[in-house]
């Protein structure tokens, strides 16, 4: 949803997202933190779920598994920089200087 309220931003669409994307460097590293440290809990359930002896794994079976602790901590401290990186944005996206003619000037963003 962040990527698309850049789109309407007036750099956007005369074809300059690389000053945009410049001042949201940060969430983008988050976005994509967020991402792996997910897809990693995901697949380390999977396999806590897959390593159980009976047909319902419990919930104590996938904290069994090596590693979930870490990575449960890792997506959760993630997770709160990510939405915070995506509340800021979102603030940030709201000034008018990224909707404006004169924000084409490199030094109008800063």
């Amino acid at each position: 949803t962040i990527f698309l309220l850049m789109c309407n931003t007036y750099l956007m669409q005369i074809g300059l997202p690389g000053l945009v994307m410049s001042n949201f460097k940060l969430l983008g590293w988050t976005q994509l933190i967020y991402l792996l440290t997910t897809v990693a809990l995901g697949v380390l359930r999977i396999i806590g779920h897959s390593r159980a002896q009976e047909a319902m794994a419990t919930v104590v079976d996938v904290w069994a598994v090596p590693g979930y602790e870490l990575v449960f901590v890792l997506q959760n401290l993630s997770a709160g920089l990510y939405y915070h990186q995506v509340l800021f944005a979102t603030f940030q996206l709201a000034n008018e200087k990224y909707y404006s003619k004169l924000s084409a000037r490199p030094d109008a963003l800063v």
